[in-house]
């Protein structure tokens, strides 16, 4: 409002003391801005600085663990490979036991049947 009066007046010092306070307003806003630009960056820098020590021990470890999972658990899948196939043989082989067992029962009551049957006569 004071920056419309003074140039409707043509007054100079009003229209300094109007623009004044929103030049220093806006060289202090910029001036925060490259401020905490700067903060950011020295901020970076320092998590950087914190985090690359971590990160040279968490690729030491990931390097460890895949020594561990290569001479470990390599062979323990092989383990469970082989378990696994015994395993299914063994099925196989019992299926067919249970599978003779019951013909050979079937046989016997067949026999047993056939002499009960002789004997009668």
């Amino acid at each position: 409002m004071g920056f419309v009066l003074g140039l409707i007046e043509a007054s100079w010092i009003s229209i300094g003391l109007v623009m004044l306070p929103l030049l220093i307003g806006a060289f202090l806003r910029n001036k925060a801005k490259a401020d905490k630009s700067d903060i950011m960056i020295d901020v970076d820098k320092k998590m950087d600085e914190k985090i690359a020590p971590i990160n040279k021990r968490m690729d030491k470890h990931d390097e460890d663990f895949k020594d561990f999972k290569h001479n470990e658990f390599d062979p323990m899948k092989q383990d469970i490979q082989e378990l696994i196939t015994k395993t299914s043989v063994l099925k196989t082989q019992t299926d067919t036991i249970i599978t003779g067992q019951e013909n050979l029962m079937k046989f016997i009551i067949k026999m047993s049947d056939k002499l009960d049957t002789k004997k009668d006569k």
